[in-house]
């Protein structure tokens, strides 16, 4: 059996980047799920949705398996971002590996953390200074990259939701 992964995503003004984040990770993903949108700070600011071309390229990627799923909003912190995109998760995922969208990860990274790091046993892999589960369990797994990705079986995710620690 293959394991199963979604990408979640969250992402504002990243043009820059997202493209190539997208190819990173599309390879690997049964699914990519991405909540496009300011949090408070822009939106005090009167920014309503990226007016780079983030959304252009969330339009135009090529999506030839319907891998991609966007949900477009105005959240009120970046846990809120992610909480939006959670709900879209496929019932056959196996894990939710989180990033923003100017993570771009070399293959050999990505296969050698998937391949490797991904025990049965995995709950979560979360990134010091990010994203943290509110869990009764949390396992920790630390990555070789420099900025490990966070990680969750979503079986595990009923009253599950996202808090940031800074």
């Amino acid at each position: 059996m293959s394991i199963k992964i979604a990408f979640g995503m969250i992402v504002f003004e990243g043009d820059y980047v997202l493209e190539s984040c997208l190819e990173s990770v599309y390879p690997y993903a049964s699914q990519i799920l991405i909540s496009e949108g300011p949090v408070k700070f822009w939106q005090e600011r009167g920014r309503t949705t990226s007016t780079d071309k983030t959304n252009e390229i969330l339009e135009n990627f090529p999506d030839p398996e319907n891998k991609i799923t966007v949900v477009h909003g105005q959240f009120s912190e970046k846990d809120d971002q992610c909480n939006a995109y959670m709900s879209h998760i496929n019932d056959d995922i196996d894990y939710v590996w989180n990033l923003d969208s100017d993570e771009v990860y070399k293959k050999k990274d990505i296969e050698r953390n998937i391949v490797v790091k991904f025990p049965s046993s995995l709950l979560a892999v979360v990134p010091p200074l990010a994203f943290h589960c509110q869990a009764t369990k949390l396992t920790l797994l630390l990555f070789d990259l420099p900025e490990p990705p966070c990680i969750v079986n979503p079986s595990l995710l009923k009253d599950f939701t996202w808090s940031l620690s800074l």
